[in-house]
């Protein structure tokens, strides 16, 4: 049984409003768990409710470019190194990689880490030690009209210790053009929709551990075919668990209206927007039941097939554009 005092939480990032919300929290749920704070060089901690504190410096943003014009910017590299510096001073078992604005309401992610190991996994594809659960939201399914392949919420990862440094180890992308050039129309198969280069910043966490394990046939954010979608579910499913945020447990206030429906239109559209894209739980099993062998209820079956009817008319309306 995983107890508290076997879980370090590895709060990353700069400091936020929430921050103090957060660490509270974890102190309140995870009453023996250890806090380390992996922040940046100059940040005030004052007052703050932790363990340790790391104070990081700043690696810098990547530049993304279109016709090498710099548009945009982003954190991914930040991210990296904020995680990998606070999980190499873990000393428990198990660790958790959170944001620092992101408050815990129960100890729900041990239920659910005991039941993403009750799964036997596909020898062929598995690359850690056990499952690692993550949230449900921003892990795309590769199959729907967003066929973005490996891309693996950030937001939080519970796991063994030794799996989240495999992948969260620490090595950079590089700030070049390979990595952060827009302009690859002639490779690219559906729209962005947010200011990223080759690939998103999901993915590029995933980019060295996956290359180490020479998963390295994609090579740009949708890069995709029958063979490869079936490919990445079959590694999402041998190594990680999704799970929704309000089933974990966990708040995000900046992406509410993904967490909870609310009844305004614009609040239902972003809902299930995501909700069609994102590889849920009974997504997650619905998968596992087709490759694999597992017994679905009903209501994931309702479930499934109302979601199947739903991105058929997507598609519909995306090629129809």
């Amino acid at each position: 049984m995983i107890r508290s005092n076997d879980i370090t939480f590895v709060v990353q990032g700069p400091i936020r409003d929430a921050t103090k919300e957060t660490l509270k929290s974890i102190r309140l749920n995870f009453k023996e768990s250890i806090i380390i704070l992996s922040t940046w060089e100059g940040s005030d901690v004052q007052g703050l409710d932790f363990d340790t504190v790391i104070y990081n410096k700043d690696p810098g943003s990547l530049d993304i470019r279109k016709n090498k014009i710099v548009v945009s910017q982003e954190n991914t590299n930040r991210q990296i190194v904020s995680t990998h510096h606070g999980l190499i001073k873990v000393k428990t078992q198990y660790a958790v990689k959170l944001r620092t604005d992101m408050p815990i309401l129960n100890t729900n992610i041990i239920k659910y880490y005991k039941k993403a190991q009750c799964y036997e996994s596909d020898i062929n594809f598995t690359l850690l030690e056990e499952r690692v659960l993550v949230s449900s939201i921003n892990t795309i399914d590769p199959n729907s009209y967003i066929k973005f392949p490996y891309h693996i919420s950030d937001w939080i990862y519970f796991g063994k210790t030794s799996d989240l440094l495999k992948i969260w180890n620490g090595e950079l992308v590089p700030n070049d053009e390979y990595f952060t050039e827009q302009n690859i129309k002639e490779e690219v198969c559906c729209e962005r929709g947010f200011d990223f280069g080759r690939f998103t910043a999901e993915q590029l966490v995933l980019y060295s551990f996956l290359r180490k394990n020479r998963i390295n046939d994609y090579n740009f954010y949708c890069d995709v075919n029958e063979y490869k979608i079936e490919k990445a579910i079959k590694y999402t499913l041998s190594n990680f668990y999704c799970v929704s945020p309000k089933k974990l447990g966990v708040c995000f206030n900046k992406y509410e209206d993904l967490i909870n429906i609310k009844m305004s239109y614009n609040s239902l559209r972003h809902y299930f927007g995501f909700y069609l894209v994102t590889i849920n739980e009974s997504v997650w099993r619905n998968y596992y039941s087709k490759y694999y062998s597992l017994k679905t209820s009903i209501t994931e079956k309702l479930e499934i097939n109302i979601r199947r009817l739903a991105l058929h008319f997507m598609r519909k309306l995306k090629h129809e554009k």
